[in-house]
């Protein structure tokens, strides 16, 4: 288990200094060698608390006494002391100077605390390798995973929210049809032309949940720290249709492009023009959802600004205001 610490530095301070402006007790105080920027040996007097046990909490204690501290603070850091946020062991037993944990100086620990969860352990990478694997049996190829775009694919996760009044399309197809296949494959192929989905060539957005990539969700499911919004991230995959393709038979049996044996997906024209979509009802019915200009929307406006307000994540909260802006 990891635990939050606050810990704060001196070269000559002491340590009963800090405990008399915080009024909070700290675990334990000691001296510590330290390298210096020119390479010199140097000791300092490091005095740290840990603040809980739950990795969830911290944050929002920090949250709940960070303008007080840091004005009791000033004259301390004014004398020298460097105040930072360690994401280290449990126990001192485990690592004795916190060496192994996630240090977050002064200088960013507010802003960081406020646009991101410090990362550890790591947030892994999900595999490319996977998902351009999974979309080569649909016919599909992956040329690259997209963050940035402006168009949050999270959004295009959304288009089952939005009414038929604000724009949206929609073709029923019956989950028993023995042709099923066949003709989803030429109505998706016909709404994608008709509504430009397609851009140089045959290329468009995939959004992607980072869970379908079994080895992350597992490290996710295990994660001590899996509250961290980076394990949720949806991302874009930019892909390409290959001769062959098959989103209505081969894609029903993806983790990328289907679910429970059926054509399941959230696309984006690479402009983020158009939103298609497919899912399938409990009265078993798979929909084929189109929706033009997205970002008109009203219900998937009001989505985007409550998660624009919660979110905590740089790259989320950019496509966010750039899609809102269009």
């Amino acid at each position: 288990m990891l635990r939050f610490y606050v810990r704060i530095i001196s070269a000559d301070g002491d340590p009963q200094e800090v405990t008399d402006a915080t009024g909070i007790t700290p675990d334990r105080t000691f001296r510590a060698g330290e390298i210096g920027p020119s390479g010199e040996p140097r000791t300092s007097t490091v005095w740290s608390a840990a603040l809980t046990g739950v990795p969830e909490v911290p944050r929002d204690e920090i949250f709940g006494w960070a303008p007080d501290i840091v004005t009791r603070l000033r004259t301390l850091v004014d004398q020298g002391w460097r105040l930072s946020v360690v994401l280290a062991p449990a126990s001192a037993e485990d690592d004795p100077d916190m060496t192994k944990g996630f240090d977050m100086p002064l200088v960013r620990m507010w802003s960081s605390l406020r646009t991101e969860i410090p990362e550890w352990p790591p947030v892994r990478e999900m595999s490319e390798e996977f998902v351009a694997r999974d979309l080569a049996a649909c016919g599909v190829r992956l040329i690259e995973i997209q963050r940035g775009t402006g168009v949050p694919p999270q959004m295009a996760a959304r288009i089952a929210t939005v009414g038929p009044e604000e724009g949206r399309q929609d073709q029923i197809f019956e989950v028993d049809d023995p042709d099923l296949a066949v003709t989803f494959n030429r109505a998706w192929h016909t709404a994608a032309v008709e509504h430009g989905l397609f851009s140089d060539g045959e290329r468009f957005l995939i959004a992607l949940e980072p869970g379908v990539d079994p080895d992350f969700f597992r490290a996710r499911e295990e994660s001590g720290s899996s509250h961290n919004p980076r394990w949720w991230e949806m991302v874009w995959a930019l892909v390409e249709l290959e001769p062959g393709w098959d989103l209505g038979g081969a894609g029903s049996r993806s983790r990328v492009l289907g679910s429970h044996g059926h054509p399941a997906f959230d696309l984006s024209s690479v402009d983020g023009s158009v939103f298609i979509g497919a899912t399938w009802w409990e009265d078993d019915t798979l929909s084929l959802m189109v929706l033009p200009h997205p970002h008109r929307a009203d219900i998937l406006r009001v989505q985007a600004l409550r998660i624009l307000d919660g979110s905590t994540l740089d790259s989320e909260n950019d496509d966010l205001r750039t899609w809102l802006e269009r």
